[in-house]
């Protein structure tokens, strides 16, 4: 038996007795998701997807500054989610 083998199975033990004692858990599914993103921030950009899609369409300036209106309104959304976040992250830090 040569070392490589040696070491693989001594490593699968390992590996396999820790799973069995300390078990295994997989959160998101290993999707890492952003602490700010919600719900009506993702609603709110899929409406500016819309109308972006929309203006292309058209290409009338009534449908580019109703584009422009919701561009804002994400950017309103998205700040002040992060703002909230990290305020909430700094008080959970002054907790802990």
């Amino acid at each position: 038996m040569s070392i490589e083998q040696s070491w693989r199975i001594l490593k699968d033990s390992l590996v396999t007795a820790a799973k069995e004692t300390c078990g295994t858990k997989r959160i998101n599914k290993g999707k890492k998701q952003t602490a700010w993103w919600t719900n009506e921030i993702k609603a709110e950009i899929k409406e500016k997807k819309k109308l972006w899609k929309k203006y292309l369409q058209n290409k009338t300036r009534e449908s580019y500054d109703y584009y422009k209106k919701q561009r804002v309104r994400v950017k309103i959304a998205i700040r002040t989610a992060k703002n909230l976040s990290w305020e909430e992250f700094g008080e959970k830090n002054r907790e802990g």
